[in-house]
């Protein structure tokens, strides 16, 4: 995906990160129906799955710019807390502005 930032990131992965985002967002509007439609679930899961995806990508440029493998020792090769939470960092917000804004407004 980006060889310099992250080698072991393929395109592959993105398309598999991104199916599996909408599958998602499709059950949890089958589970939310009545409060948020099923369009506002699915447009989440794409648009949070891209920006999943950056969060991803932009942890693994601190670590490379840091020159850090692994910033986790409890677990070996875990990556640390910031590799469990890269996503959550970057998803929430946009999540939560997208409720705000356009479910409900």
């Amino acid at each position: 995906l980006l060889q310099r930032i992250s080698p072991s990131k393929t395109w592959e992965g993105l398309v598999g990160g991104l199916c599996c985002s909408l599958v998602a967002a499709y059950f949890m509007g089958q589970q939310l129906a009545p409060v948020v439609s099923m369009t506002h679930c699915l447009w989440l899961g794409l648009i949070l799955g891209f920006v999943a995806q950056l969060g991803d990508l932009s942890e693994s440029m601190i670590k490379r710019d840091c020159q850090i493998k692994d910033s986790g020792r409890v677990f070996p090769g875990m990556g640390g807390m910031l590799d469990l939470i890269d996503s959550l960092l970057f998803t929430s917000p946009i999540f939560y502005f997208y409720l705000w804004h356009f479910v409900f407004a």
